[in-house]
């Protein structure tokens, strides 16, 4: 009996395996089909109909669509020039107006310390780009990308922070 367990144990889950199978044909063959697909194509208000009673909304081809693909090189590259472009994004008044004066900075993916430097000289916020280097150095690979939002006139130490602080 110990030589031919193997080929025992083989066969009974064969066996199992194949009953089973059965059982699972037998189910299928006499559930109702729930879904029947028309011989006939839908009318254009059929059509809404359904994509409404399923979430989703028909979008006539003669409007211009995008793509995810085309949306995100859209993005990139409304990204890339606006971190090439050293003007600021303002969101406050001027600082005549009694409100403080606010500037956005986009720290773009892979960012030298030198480049974002120049970028806030070119906004004002530092007034020698060398000192700034030399202050910002220790914490120069800790620069996080993404939006840094500046209020007044904000010390050194101050932008350096705003710089390493986590993004969302």
């Amino acid at each position: 009996m110990r030589k031919r367990r193997g080929w025992l144990i083989g066969l009974g889950l064969g066996l199992m395996l194949g009953a089973s199978m059965l059982q699972l044909m037998d189910v299928a063959r006499s559930a109702p089909q729930s879904v029947q697909l028309p011989n006939e194509p839908f009318s254009r208000e059929e059509l809404e109909k359904e994509a409404g009673a399923k979430g989703y909304k028909l979008v006539r081809d003669d409007g211009e669509t995008y793509t995810k693909e085309q949306l995100d090189a859209a993005v990139a590259q409304a990204k890339k020039e606006a971190a090439d472009s050293p003007a600021p994004l303002s969101s406050g008044e001027a600082e005549g107006d009694g409100m403080t004066k606010e500037l956005d900075y986009y720290v773009p993916p892979g960012a030298s310390l030198q480049e974002v430097a120049s970028a806030l000289l070119a906004m004002e916020l530092i007034d020698d780009k060398d000192a700034f280097i030399k202050l910002a150095k220790p914490s120069g690979g800790k620069i996080r990308v993404g939006l840094c939002r500046f209020s007044g006139k904000p010390t050194p130490e101050e932008i350096v922070a705003e710089l390493t602080r986590a993004k969302n």
